[in-house]
């Protein structure tokens, strides 16, 4: 039979376990939350650099595209022709989509109108 200071020793060691797993999940969790955390920030430092890198990709192609020009009269009269042309262009290819498409409802017309009246 156990003693009454072996009973105390015993309960005391067992604490003492506790204890020790108590801290040893404490810090465990806390290496999980740092562990976390770190790779936050680095997730957040990459899409940041992503995307100034794509802002940066963006600005060097505009600048290719469309040099900087003072907008003087001569380069809003080029602009405006070329613009009028454009809708010219796009005002005729309309037109000719329509015309072909009405020759296509007048050419079906017709060969139903020949199938009817057979």
């Amino acid at each position: 039979m156990k003693t009454f200071q072996q009973f105390n020793e015993d309960i005391e060691s067992r604490r003492q376990e506790l204890r020790q797993r108590q801290l040893d999940l404490m810090a465990k969790q806390k290496q999980k939350v740092a562990d976390y955390q770190s790779a936050q920030r680095e997730n957040q430092a990459a899409a940041q650099e992503r995307e100034a890198l794509k802002k940066e990709i963006k600005r060097e192609l505009q600048a290719e595209q469309h040099p900087k020009m003072q907008p003087n009269e001569y380069n809003k009269q080029v602009a405006r022709a070329s613009a009028r042309w454009k809708g010219m262009q796009i005002r005729q290819a309309h037109g000719e989509m329509e015309h072909e498409a009405g020759a296509e409802v007048t050419a079906k017309r017709a060969r139903l109108k020949a199938i009817m009246s057979r």
